[in-house]
C-alpha cells in the first residue's frame, strides 16, 4: 500500500531545494513511477521560442531515458487539459462514447490518439502563475489498475509544486547566464 502522505512529503521535500531543471524533472519522475508502479513518467516542458509555434517538449535525461516528444501548446490534448485539469484516458474513452456531437466526438479522439501516443494513461497540468509551462504525463500502472481518488488528489498536490520548482530553475539558469 502506499503512503501518499509520504510520498507527497518526499517529492515536496526534493523539490523545494533543488534547482536543477534536469534534476528536478529526474526526482519527480523517478519518485512517481517507482511509488505509484507506473510503465512511465514524462514531464514535458513549454518551449519558449518567441515568434514561433509553441510545442511542449521532452528533456531526456541521463536516468529517465523519455521518448522524443512534442505536444503543440495550441492542439486538442492541450485545449482538452485547459478545460478538464486531470486527465485520464479511461475517463476520455467514456466521454468518446457518450458524446453525440461529431464535431465534439472528433476533437475528444484526436486527444485521445495524442494521449496514447505518448503512452499515457493520465495527463496533468503543470501550471504556474496562470500559464501552463509542462505537462506531467503518467504511463499506465504496471498492474493494469485503474488512477484512483489518492492517486489524483496526490497529483493535484505536486502539480504547482513541480510547476514553482520549474520556474525557479529557469530563473536560477537565467542569472547563471548573465
Amino acid at each position: 500500500k502506499i503512503d501518499y502522505n509520504v510520498l507527497i512529503q518526499q517529492i515536496s521535500e526534493g523539490l523545494s531545494v533543488e534547482i536543477d531543471i534536469d534534476r528536478i524533472i529526474e526526482n519527480v519522475s523517478k519518485a512517481l513511477q517507482s511509488k505509484l508502479k507506473l510503465k512511465s513518467v514524462m514531464i514535458v516542458l513549454r518551449q519558449d521560442e518567441t515568434g514561433k509555434d509553441q510545442h511542449f517538449v521532452t528533456r531526456a535525461t541521463a536516468s529517465t531515458n523519455a521518448q522524443k516528444l512534442s505536444i503543440a501548446a495550441d492542439g486538442t490534448l492541450v485545449r482538452y487539459i485547459e478545460k478538464n485539469r486531470i486527465s485520464i484516458l479511461e475517463a476520455l474513452e467514456r466521454k468518446i462514447d457518450d458524446t453525440n456531437d461529431e464535431r465534439a466526438k472528433a476533437e475528444l479522439v484526436e486527444s485521445r490518439q495524442e494521449l496514447e501516443s505518448a503512452g499515457a494513461a493520465l495527463a496533468a497540468p503543470v501550471v504556474a502563475r496562470g500559464k501552463m509551462n509542462a505537462l506531467l504525463l503518467l504511463g499506465p500502472k504496471l498492474s493494469g489498475d485503474s488512477f484512483g481518488t489518492e492517486d489524483i488528489r496526490l497529483i493535484e498536490v505536486i502539480s504547482p509544486q513541480i510547476a514553482s520548482a520549474i520556474e525557479k530553475a529557469k530563473l536560477y539558469d537565467e542569472v547563471k547566464s548573465f
